[in-house]
C-alpha cells in the first residue's frame, strides 16, 4: 500500500469527525470543526479528491473519508 501525507488541517478535520464516530459530514460542520481556519481554506481542503469523497444528497453536499481511519 502506498502511503500519502495529508495536510495538518485535513488531519484535524479527519480526526475531529472520526473521534465523534462520524464518517460523513457537510462543509458547514467542517467549518465549525476548525473555527480558527478560514472558510475558503477549509473548502479547498475538502476538495482534495485523494482524501475525501464528495457527494450530493437532498440538496446538501456530504463529505466522507476516502479510506477508513485506523
Amino acid at each position: 500500500m502506498k502511503h500519502k501525507y495529508i495536510l495538518t488541517q485535513s488531519n484535524e478535520i479527519l480526526s475531529y469527525f472520526n473521534s465523534k464516530g462520524l464518517v460523513c459530514f457537510d462543509s458547514k460542520a467542517a467549518i465549525k470543526a476548525l473555527p480558527e481556519s478560514r472558510e475558503n481554506t477549509i473548502r479547498e481542503l475538502l476538495s482534495d479528491k485523494d482524501t475525501f469523497y464528495v457527494s450530493l444528497f437532498q440538496d446538501k453536499t456530504y463529505i466522507s473519508f476516502k479510506k477508513p481511519l485506523h
